[in-house]
């Protein structure tokens, strides 16, 4: 990047770590910072305390980059500029940088349309909705997308158009003057977005033939009559789990991909419970042991898949199906949240060896396994919290269920009289976060 203007000194010194990943090298120079970016990857909270005036300035520059290029778009220093920013607490970046978690500013950048079985929405609401509370317009605008076209909910979808457009965002203005027009004219959703709850029915003058197979029903009041939508979502799970494009689902060829989706959809997971069900799907198959499955069901040899997922058949005979999720923000400091997780990791490796003789202990294995895989892929979206005690606010999305076994598991432990002091005053502390911990319901 061209130097120009006098020097602007800055008070991080050069070497300083942003983010884990991003060094800088010389100091501003123009307002315009000289990066360098590591190839490893550190954990989070590697994060100096940069004041408002470096975090506006890193906005600033991510914004220039995303114009700024001769030959190939400079993503990873865009991220990384506004994942520095977002920590910091600049509301415009913590929006900006959601877009990049949902993975809506990667496909802009590259000239294509953002695929929606790849969006990771979970991933952006937590940043929408915290830029949107503290005041950023384009936090509202997204948010305000997301309750539209994810949730179906043109109620809230319109409080937060309103209020971005109230700030002067012409594109709020516009989904928001829109969409209150559909309602009006009874309408509803926009083609191919989620159908609104409180939209009628539309009036065919013919009653619609009830399902007529399970796989029918599964569609129907699971997937809104949408099969693609099934399969997109069933593929996107499934893929996650297996390792994604790098790992082992990226071995396979497409005919052995469609064969084990095919396979995973005839347990007929909900969107709630799809994680788990494609986590025990690929425990039951064993890591590994992918391509040689698909292999036996291209050749015939198809098993009933709910043997490789005894748990989820057991809660659906049973019907302990779960129907809800929440978001809970959970304020620990970093050393609690990463205590807790090892000692999760630790739980489920004792449990591992005797779970599979035992279904009780099976699916008590799974639901701890699953509890520690969310806290895991949560952590790095945590942020500082805003009660300047030193702790950071964690975003895990769970069940009411889940939440209650792990509030069972740590009131089990801070009684626990032969346990040393502090570990019982850990787990007393851990209890009381939950317990503390506000929910957002998540549709």
């Amino acid at each position: 990047m061209a130097e120009s203007g006098n020097p602007v000194h800055n008070e991080i010194a050069p070497g300083a770590v942003i983010s884990g990943d991003v060094v800088l090298t010389g100091s501003v120079v123009g307002g315009i910072h000289n990066y360098h970016f590591t190839s490893g990857r550190s954990a989070p909270f590697e994060v100096p305390n940069i004041s408002m005036a470096q975090a506006e300035e890193f906005y600033e520059t991510a914004r220039r980059l995303e114009f700024e290029w001769e030959v190939e778009v400079p993503f990873a220093e865009i991220r990384e500029l506004l994942h520095a920013a977002a920590r910091a607490g600049h509301v415009d970046a913590m929006a900006k940088y959601g877009l990049i978690v949902e993975g809506r500013l990667q496909a802009m950048l590259s000239g294509r349309e953002a695929d929606p079985a790849t969006l990771d929405v979970d991933g952006a609401l937590r940043w929408y909705t915290r830029s949107a509370h503290l005041g950023s317009p384009a936090g509202a605008l997204y948010l305000g997308r997301i309750y539209e076209e994810h949730f179906g909910n043109p109620a809230d979808a319109l409080k937060w158009y309103a209020k971005a457009a109230d700030a002067g965002v012409a594109a709020a203005r516009s989904r928001h003057d829109g969409l209150r027009r559909r309602l009006e004219l009874g309408l509803g959703h926009l083609a191919g977005k989620k159908a609104f709850s409180t939209a009628s029915t539309p009036r065919t003058g013919r009653t619609p033939m009830p399902p007529r197979t399970d796989f029918d029903r599964w569609i129907a009041t699971e997937w809104d009559n949408s099969e693609p939508k099934a399969i997109a979502f069933c593929l996107g799970q499934l893929a996650e789990t297996c390792g994604g494009p790098h790992g082992e689902w990226g071995v396979l060829a497409e005919p052995e991909q469609v064969a084990l989706v095919k396979h995973f959809s005839a347990l007929h997971p909900t969107l709630i419970t799809l994680p788990g069900v494609a986590f025990e799907y690929h425990q039951g198959i064993g890591e590994g042991n992918l391509r040689d499955f698909a292999a036996r069901l291209l050749s015939g040899q198809v098993p009933d898949p709910h043997d490789l997922a005894p748990v989820w058949a057991r809660q659906k005979r049973e019907g302990r199906v779960s129907t809800t999720q929440f978001f809970y923000t959970v304020e620990l400091t970093v050393d609690d949240f990463d205590h807790f997780t090892s000692v999760l990791d630790n739980i489920v490796d004792l449990l591992r060896a005797e779970a599979s003789a035992d279904p009780v202990r099976r699916e008590y294995q799974l639901k701890i396994a699953l509890i520690h895989q969310e806290l895991r892929h949560r952590r790095e979206s945590a942020v500082p919290a805003a009660t300047g005690r030193g702790t950071w606010e964690f975003f895990p999305l769970f069940t009411p269920e889940q939440l209650q076994d792990v509030l069972a598991l740590a009131d089990r432990c801070a009684t626990d009289a032969a346990a040393p002091a502090d570990s019982q005053a850990f787990w007393a502390r851990f209890a009381a976060a939950l317990r503390a911990a506000p929910a957002q319901p998540f549709s």
